[in-house]
């Protein structure tokens, strides 16, 4: 047999309206909850975001109110100079840093958060973060599930895109 490509079966999911786990993992067709061991996450790349890593760390659990991630932030000269591409979406976020600083724009502020800080906000605030101090940031982040709050409609669909093109915040 012939074996299908990883970005065939995300549209296969995305069509129908499911998470890819549930095609990659016969034990995840009822699955109510989820244990992801450290390492083995759904890893996923965002195209805005070059370097960063999404570890998916609940990719099983079906009909979930929470997007939990590890993510990695490379700590980068280049990406501390103007223009910031910012994002907004549908929901709610929680980031909470693990190691290093994290620098994180919300529409015309922006706050530092060190090891152990908890930021929760208004995910339709345009948004971004970077790492600073010269080093990488790790941290936990929960996206609390649009599906839920936004009338059926997907992250996907609720993403928009913003830049600011000097710091000022």
């Amino acid at each position: 047999g012939k074996d299908f490509s990883y970005s065939m079966l995300y549209r296969i999911a995305k069509t129908a309206g499911i998470d890819i786990a549930v095609l990659l993992d016969t034990d995840s067709a009822d699955a109510r909850y989820s244990i992801t061991r450290k390492g083995h996450g759904l890893i996923t790349q965002r195209n805005r975001r070059k370097g960063y890593t999404y570890e998916r760390m609940g990719s099983i659990f079906r009909d979930k109110y929470v997007e939990p991630m590890h993510v990695m932030i490379p700590y980068s000269d280049e990406a501390l100079n103007p223009p910031y591409s910012l994002i907004s979406h549908a929901g709610e976020e929680i980031n909470m840093v693990l190691s290093g600083t994290l620098k994180v724009f919300l529409g015309d502020r922006s706050e530092v958060l060190y090891p152990g800080d908890v930021l929760h906000f208004d995910s339709m605030i345009p948004h971004a973060e970077v790492a600073l101090g010269g080093q990488d940031v790790e941290l936990f982040v929960f996206i609390l599930n649009p599906e839920a709050w936004t009338d059926e409609k997907t992250y996907d669909s609720t993403v928009r895109e913003a830049r600011i093109l000097t710091e000022n915040v």
